[in-house]
């Protein structure tokens, strides 16, 4: 199957029924999921399919390791939250580090190794979430100094030579480098017969206009990594539903909300002025009423629809 995020095949894939559809969401930032897609991770875990996310920045802002470190665990405190909503068990994840071969999904040069990455996953009952790490590129994709101006941005321009992950425990030389690992993290997992359908930020500026710079590189790490699956897609838009209506019924605005709410309450905890919603109340109150999205290859923004 071409990725073309075609209606068809997700109707086919909801067709199998509950567990037989695994959903990922690859997004850039430890509270992306929550503001732009939160509705559509619950709305999976309530049909009994298991969730998937993979964060691929640590969004740190150049503001040190207890910061980023902070958010993931509000990335972990929101996902809980999800498994409540949906009925699931409240316990703690299961963290450990995954080791993957440098490039899992094809043959190393003859006479070279392949070498090894480790990513932080952590598991809960149907739920999983991974963190890879790498440098905030500051919306404009210009990077920090203390990065020495690397990001995801200057990555696919193919600048500055490899990224790094915070952690120093992987190196990426390219956005299909990146795209082979978010796809043999899925691939670990994955079960017999799953249907994968992948969820990312578009990075279209036609369709998403105004967006963060790493969200418009996840969103094409993931549709690469989507292609090497043979999985779907939806691509959802950003930080311009700020100039979009309402468009969700109160029980998934509700939905997003308490995701938010949880892992900004994991943020203040640490620090009672790490409030993501206090840095931009207006707009995270707007996007919290606003899913939008589009299948992958389609033109046109959609209305996330259901049921």
């Amino acid at each position: 199957m071409t990725l073309l995020g075609s209606l068809t095949a997700t109707r086919a894939a909801h067709a199998q029924g509950p567990g037989h559809r695994l959903d990922v969401f690859v997004v850039a930032h430890a509270d992306d999921w929550q503001l732009f897609m939160g509705d559509v991770l619950v709305d999976a875990l309530r049909h009994g399919r298991p969730v998937v996310a993979i964060i691929t920045s640590a969004g740190d802002a150049a503001r040190g390791s207890e910061f980023w470190h902070t958010r993931e665990a509000g990335a972990l405190a929101s996902m809980q939250a999800a498994q409540g909503l949906a009925g699931g068990p409240l316990s703690a994840p299961l963290c450990t580090s995954w080791r993957l071969p440098a490039r899992p999904l094809r043959s190393p040069r003859r006479g070279t190794e392949p070498g090894v990455r480790t990513v932080r996953v952590c598991r809960g009952d149907g739920t999983s979430t991974a963190f890879l790490r790498l440098p905030d590129g500051r919306p404009d994709g210009s990077g920090f100094a203390v990065h020495g101006y690397r990001s995801l941005q200057k990555l696919a321009q193919t600048s500055l030579g490899p990224l790094a992950a915070l952690d120093g425990t992987a190196a990426y030389t390219s956005v299909t480098d990146l795209a082979e690992t978010v796809a043999a993290l899925v691939r670990g997992h994955e079960r017999p017969g799953m249907a994968v359908h992948v969820h990312s930020h578009d990075p279209e500026v036609l369709t998403n206009p105004l967006d963060h710079a790493d969200h418009r590189v996840t969103g094409r790490i993931a549709l690469e990594a989507a292609r090497d699956l043979h999985a779907s897609a939806t691509l959802y838009a950003g930080y311009s539903n700020v100039r979009r209506a309402d468009n969700l019924l109160p029980e998934a605005a509700a939905w997003k909300m308490y995701c938010f709410v949880q892992y900004d309450r994991a943020m203040m905890t640490r620090h009672g002025n790490w409030s993501a919603y206090a840095e931009n109340a207006w707009g995270h109150a707007q996007y919290l009423f606003r899913t939008y999205a589009r299948p992958a290859g389609s033109t046109g923004l959609l209305r996330h629809s259901w049921p």
